[in-house]
């Protein structure tokens, strides 16, 4: 985006993807199966994994960027 060579980009804050795995991980902690997103699965090579996915944000611009970023 810097160069003009790209459009777009994507952003999911690791400070909400650190509170959903902590949050997946007291779940497991606890005896319950952790909350995954119906029908989502990531291969690992081995096997398919039921996954959460977070909502990722668009961003097209610098000013994006800057909200997102503080």
């Amino acid at each position: 985006m810097r160069d003009g060579t790209q459009t777009s980009t994507v952003y999911e804050d690791p400070r909400e993807l650190a509170r959903v795995v902590a949050s997946m991980v007291r779940e497991v902690v606890e005896g319950s199966a952790p909350t995954v997103t119906r029908g989502a699965t990531i291969d690992n090579g081995i096997r398919e994994v039921p996954t959460r996915l977070l909502d990722p944000l668009l961003v097209i611009s610098r000013e994006d960027a800057a909200a997102l970023l503080g």
